[in-house]
């Protein structure tokens, strides 16, 4: 008879050594998951710092665009011959030349000046088309009201080639299928996303004589996604390649 109690006194230490590991494995088990929850939850709060940082970098290049477009308006409207052809009956087809060079001088895709009312005096890109009326745009109609503005619009083909023949071409991108993308009927993207400005022209008494109207095609505008990528990435490579990019869609097409 006293010969299974060491069977029955192993097997108590084999029940307390059983149950201390399990509460070990249990421990570490929660150690564990606790700890890669933090790990975890740090990565993703330091991925989305970076990329608030990121978007305000990407940010404030598009705003250093706007600035520069309404720095340049500034600049052409104390152009006297600009100025005087707001003047009734001044102007003349020969003033498209003074515009042109102003637009190229302050590096702008567009540069127009519009009447009082609404309706184009002269563009700076040929074919010089004018007399059509820009005051449903709401950039120009909020400088029609004598307040300078700004922002990004939609410009249709049509609207794009009478602004510049050649802005129409560079705007256009043939659709290629791609996987996920909107289905659609379209096979080019002819429609252009402008950065536009426009600058209310005064007379003496505070009443607005014109709009200058100043902007750039952002379509295919590679030298402002180089500069935001630079912005945002600096210099940095990996095996001779730039570790980001930066795309400009619209809708989801890759513009730039």
């Amino acid at each position: 008879m006293p010969g299974p109690a060491p069977l029955k006194r192993l097997g108590l230490r084999a029940r307390l050594l059983l149950g201390f590991l399990l509460v070990l494995g249990l421990v570490g088990a929660v150690g564990i998951t606790t700890g890669m929850s933090f790990i975890s939850r740090t990565l993703r709060d330091e991925a989305m710092r970076r990329i608030e940082i990121d978007l305000g970098a990407a940010w404030a290049a598009y705003e250093a665009e706007r600035a520069h477009v309404q720095t340049a308006l500034s600049l052409v409207s104390q152009s006297e011959p600009i100025r005087t052809a707001l003047l009734p009956r001044t102007v003349d087809s020969a003033l498209a030349g003074e515009l042109e060079g102003l637009r190229k001088r302050h590096d702008l895709d567009i540069l127009t000046l519009v009447g009082a009312d609404g309706r184009v005096l002269l563009r700076s890109r040929t074919p010089y088309h004018r007399g059509d009326a820009l005051d449903q745009d709401p950039i120009v109609r909020r400088s029609l009201g004598g307040q300078a503005a700004s922002g990004t619009i939609l410009v249709s083909a049509d609207e794009l080639r009478a602004k510049g023949e050649d802005l129409a071409e560079r705007a256009y991108i043939p659709l290629v299928y791609t996987e996920r993308a909107v289905p659609t009927d379209r096979t080019a993207e002819d429609r252009g996303l402008v950065l536009e400005a426009t600058l209310p022209m005064l007379d003496s008494a505070g009443g607005v004589r014109g709009v200058l109207v100043g902007g750039l095609l952002l379509n295919r505008k590679f030298a402002l996604v180089d500069r935001i990528r630079d912005t945002v990435f600096g210099d940095r490579t990996y095996e001779g390649k730039p570790v980001g990019t930066v795309t400009l869609f619209l809708g989801d097409v890759r513009i730039a």
